[in-house]
């Protein structure tokens, strides 16, 4: 039986609340058990705020505590533990898998409790902003390859990748019945759109019936990829991490279809680029893939991606909201870009994203 704490919403902390977190636990800004003192200053701004948390920045000031500027970045749920897309501590576990410098380290976590209600995980901070999708560059995506490519290796370990069946048509079939069982409204914004997504995953599948699997971010959508001012990109919010396809972190950078801030619109000759630095960089750690099929299979989950996000944008502007307006908009510009997508013939291989009307987040 799940404990109650866990189903209720945990305390949503303001910037005093965090502020008082920190100065609860100064082993956050430095390997000392000395406790801040007046003598040292914290500050708080806050980050973001995405569907499942809420990001602040702690920073130490200079001083005499010896905290020298040290940062932290501070994620509160926003829903229920037990809603949240993986267990608190699988993510943070997730952190520890990656290569040096990809990402953040953990630094501290809380799971409500009878006595403490609160929960947050604490990480370093990553450097760099999020960049417009329609800034990014063919030199970005190649190095964000490159990143992902060590991450699927070197998280991989001594288990390697692995090979299993490819089975787009049946992922997005059974997609599509959880949707009707549980989302019937929603469902039928994107049913008119299953028949040329079903035709558009058997094309995917023929060209690659296996795919591969080893543990991924899940989620390399490009408001997930921060970059520093000399362009390396990092990746932050693994809440979807596990195992998976390689090909599925490469598709969610763009393509044909597109949504700012999450997927960049990217031409045939992008995407193969992007692919092809993946490739090469599988091949100079000693683990090669086979770029047709990686290819096909990342356009096999992109559209599915797009589709069914689709169908949840559609159901979070239904519950209302400051953002519905927005998510509503965001929901039919996708639907209609697969939709435009899907007929436009060669499915698969057609070389330029459509440009219509962009939205504004």
């Amino acid at each position: 039986m799940t404990s109650p704490e866990l189903t209720s919403t945990p305390p949503q902390l303001d910037r005093a609340g965090v502020l008082a977190l920190g100065a609860e636990n100064p082993h956050w800004f430095t390997s000392s058990s000395q406790r801040l003192s007046c003598e040292v200053a914290l500050s708080c701004e806050k980050l973001g705020r995405g569907e499942s948390f809420t990001a602040w920045l702690l920073r130490a000031a200079d001083g005499p505590g010896g905290l020298d500027g040290a940062e932290v970045v501070v994620r509160v749920p926003r829903r229920p533990v037990a809603e949240l897309s993986q267990a608190m501590d699988t993510e943070f576990a997730a952190l520890a898998r990656a290569p040096q410098g990809l990402t953040a380290q953990p630094v501290d976590m809380h799971s409500p409790t009878p006595h403490d209600p609160r929960a947050y995980r604490v990480t370093t901070r990553v450097p760099g902003v999020v960049r417009a999708t329609e800034d990014w560059r063919s030199a970005d995506f190649g190095r964000l390859a490159e990143q992902l490519a060590r991450l699927h290796v070197h998280a991989a370990g001594e288990s390697g990748i692995h090979a299993v069946a490819y089975t787009p048509v049946a992922d997005a079939e059974a997609a599509y019945d959880w949707w009707c069982s549980h989302e019937p409204e929603a469902a039928a914004t994107i049913s008119p759109l299953m028949p040329g997504l079903v035709r558009h995953q058997q094309e995917a599948a023929a060209l690659s019936p296996q795919a591969e699997r080893c543990f991924i971010h899940g989620d390399v959508s490009l408001s997930n990829v921060l970059l520093d001012s000399s362009g390396c990109p990092r990746l932050v919010d693994w809440e979807w991490s596990g195992q998976g396809d390689p090909a599925k972190d490469l598709a969610y950078s763009g393509g044909p279809v597109y949504l700012e801030p999450f997927y960049a619109p990217m031409s045939q000759t992008q995407i193969r680029a992007q692919a092809q630095a993946y490739a090469r960089e599988r091949q100079t750690l000693g683990v090669p893939v086979d770029l047709e099929e990686l290819l096909a299979r990342r356009c096999g989950y992109l559209m599915h991606e797009v589709l069914f996000t689709s169908a949840h944008f559609w159901r979070v502007a239904q519950a209302g909201g400051e953002e519905a307006e927005l998510y509503a908009r965001r929901s039919e510009l996708m639907r209609h870009r697969v939709s435009e997508h899907l007929s436009g013939g060669s499915n698969l291989h057609r070389a330029e994203p459509s440009r219509d009307s962009p939205i504004t987040p």
